[in-house]
């Protein structure tokens, strides 16, 4: 991390031989203030694939967050996701500005699948926001938060809530990965 918050190194697992000169694999970084943050991997692992000596950057996530009113005085902290789409042969739609021969390269067009919040409901009787957590989640915290894909709502494909005092659980299933449910919670972390 540095500094100011705004940009993470990620680093994937290694052994001991190969940590000292282990170099970052993924960078997440704040790109307008803190409400929108970009994913990439450092590597593309297709370029690596074919051998080249000059590997492209490639897009796996763009995250914006924002609050939206809910009910007569309550304010969700909400977050949009764009990844990119898994075609049939199970490769991303997205690619490298070096191997994109048949892909786009930017996580703002169409070949990409959109998630987003899930929404609390407003209780009146208790006069505040409300989520179910299927028991996963046992401490209220501005930082929980579903995301299920825009197209399928109900389905939720990343829960984030606190089970302790700085302590969370991160459940995730495809079209996610490791990262980009690392990312979205990471993110979540300097949602203000």
């Amino acid at each position: 991390m540095d500094r100011e918050g705004k940009s993470f190194d990620l680093f994937a697992g290694c052994d001991e031989d190969t940590s000292s000169k282990l170099q970052p694999a993924f960078r997440l970084v704040a790109t307008k203030g803190q409400d929108t943050w970009s994913l990439y991997s450092l590597q593309c692992e297709q370029c690596e694939a074919l051998g080249r000596r000059q590997c492209g950057i490639r897009d796996l996530a763009y995250i914006h967050q924002y609050s939206e009113k809910m009910g007569s005085s309550g304010c969700a902290l909400c977050m949009d996701m764009n990844i990119p789409s898994v075609q049939t042969d199970g490769t991303y739609s997205i690619m490298c500005g070096m191997c994109n021969e048949r892909g786009s390269t930017n996580l703002e067009e169409p070949a990409v699948t959109s998630l987003t919040s899930k929404r609390p409901k407003w209780n009146t009787r208790t006069r505040s926001l409300t989520m179910d957590f299927n028991g996963r989640c046992k401490i209220s915290s501005a930082k929980n938060f579903q995301l299920e894909v825009l197209d399928t709502p109900g389905k939720v494909k990343l829960l984030h809530g606190k089970i302790k005092a700085n302590e969370f659980v991160l459940d995730y299933s495809f079209p996610l990965c490791a990262v980009q449910a690392f990312a979205a919670t990471l993110s979540a972390s300097h949602w203000t």
